[in-house]
Order: structure tokens, then C-alpha cells, then sequence
């Protein structure tokens, strides 16, 4: 009887092992198929994308990762290994941009750039985003306001920058910028602004733009 109850147990083991290997396994097959896919879409929008910000006057270079050597700084180009391409700003506050993929978040999303001049230390910062409240309108929701959280200074900064408020507001009621984070990353310390693929409109990129400028003046 007992040996009968080990074996039994035994084999339970061996399955319940199995099975969690297999669904580990098939797990990662499907996060790394998720990855491809957004690499894909952001591979088919992102030449799209700059195209249009030269439209609507952002002066601007795409480039291709293999040029980052020679036109970057070996930090800068830490950032963008292991992406496809990049747009480079002139005359803004916002350093560059890059897609990257990550499915298991919801989609593709950009990260835009931002850099001090020098070799002056970045301010640590908590993750602060921009939080969109709505008024309930009967069968649909209104866009009532966007509130800055998160790092105390940051977001007080932002919060009483009423141009950049006004922006916020149309962009975001237009759906042209939505899901708007910022961050310090490290190695090499920059600040990082992570949106959805936004609609190039003019307003999105100067609210970009303004926000940047806060964080350079940190």
C-alpha cells in the first residue's frame, strides 16, 4: 500500500514538473513571437512617423542603428542597441527618438530622449506620469483635465506650466499623445519619455518639447 502511495505520488510530481516546464516553454515561444510582431509594426510606422514630423517643420534625421557609431556618443548609442532606427532632433529639447517593442505592456511604444549637456549628473527622479481624468457624459466620457504624479518637484513643475497644460489637453482630447511616462534610466543616465506611437501633430510634439525642457532644467 505504501509503495503503491509513493509511486503514486511520485508520478504526480513528474506531470505537475512536466507541465509547468511545457507552459514555461510555450510561454516564452509566445512572448518572443509577441516581440517580433510589434518590431514589425514599429519597423512599418516609424519611417511614417518622421516622415511626417519633417511635414509639419521638425527638424529631423533618421537614422539606422549601424550609423550610431559614427554619429553618437558610445552612451547614446547603448540606448538604441538592439532597436532598427532612431530620429534625431535638431534644435530641441528632445535628444532622439526610438520604437521599441513591448507586447507584454499592450503594443509598441516611443521613447523620446533626454540628455544634459555636459557630464553633470541627472537628478533622480520617481516614475511620474500623466494621469487623465474624464467626466462620464451619459453613454461616453468627456477629457476633463490631465494631472502630472508622481515625483513631487517634477510634477509640480508641470502641473503650473498652464501652455503646456493647454497642449496636454488638446492632444490627448485629439488622441494624439496618450499614455505618457517619465523616467530616469541609467547606463547611461538619461531621461526617458514613453508615450504611445502618437499622431504627429504639431501641439503633441511641442508638448514633447516642453516637457523635455522642464526635465533639462532639473
Amino acid at each position: 500500500m505504501d509503495t503503491f502511495f509513493w509511486a503514486s505520488s511520485i508520478s504526480e510530481f513528474i506531470w505537475e514538473v512536466v507541465l509547468f516546464v511545457g507552459l514555461t516553454i510555450l510561454g516564452l515561444i509566445y512572448g518572443s513571437w509577441l516581440q517580433k510582431r510589434g518590431e514589425r509594426k514599429g519597423l512599418r510606422k516609424f519611417p511614417g512617423l518622421f516622415k511626417a514630423f519633417r511635414d509639419i517643420g521638425i527638424r529631423a534625421t533618421l537614422k539606422d542603428t549601424d550609423d550610431a557609431r559614427a554619429t553618437m556618443k558610445p552612451d547614446d548609442f547603448d540606448i538604441v542597441e538592439g532597436t532598427w532606427q532612431f530620429i534625431e532632433f535638431h534644435e530641441s529639447n528632445i535628444d532622439f527618438a526610438y520604437f521599441y517593442s513591448e507586447e507584454h505592456l499592450g503594443g509598441v511604444y516611443l521613447h523620446w530622449v533626454v540628455r544634459t549637456a555636459g557630464d553633470r549628473c541627472l537628478r533622480d527622479i520617481k516614475v511620474t506620469f500623466l494621469d487623465e481624468r474624464y467626466n462620464s457624459r451619459l453613454w461616453f466620457a468627456v477629457l476633463a483635465d490631465v494631472v502630472w504624479e508622481g515625483d513631487d518637484d517634477l510634477a509640480a513643475r508641470l502641473n503650473s506650466d498652464r501652455p503646456l497644460r493647454a497642449k496636454l489637453l488638446n492632444a490627448t482630447a485629439d488622441e494624439a499623445l496618450s499614455n505618457v511616462i517619465i523616467s530616469l534610466r541609467s547606463k547611461p543616465d538619461h531621461y526617458d519619455i514613453r508615450t504611445d506611437f502618437i499622431s504627429p501633430t504639431r501641439e503633441a510634439f511641442d508638448a514633447l518639447n516642453a516637457i523635455a525642457g522642464h526635465l533639462r532644467a532639473l
